[in-house]
């Protein structure tokens, strides 16, 4: 992952650590795209979220699937690469 990508992955996840009350309020129990700092959508399965990441943004954006819980989690960043 190039520092750059490396960069914005960080930022979207700043983004829902500081968001995170009213991201809970909203999105609880579902799994959120967030894409340069925004939520674009948000899904019941892991595998729907990174679908859409992927059709809407490409392999070679980057976009983080970001799952919504009560309590805090670990979520983990994975760059798929073809």
């Amino acid at each position: 992952m190039s520092d750059e990508k490396l960069n914005i992955n960080l930022q979207n996840k700043k983004y829902v650590e500081d968001n995170i009350d009213n991201i809970r309020n909203l999105f609880n129990n579902k799994y959120i795209v967030v894409h340069d700092r925004q939520i674009e959508a948000a899904f019941s399965t892991y595998e729907e979220a990174s679908r859409f990441g992927v059709i809407k943004f490409g392999l070679d954006d980057v976009f983080l699937v970001y799952r919504v819980e009560d309590t805090k989690s670990i979520n983990f960043v994975a760059l798929a690469s073809l």
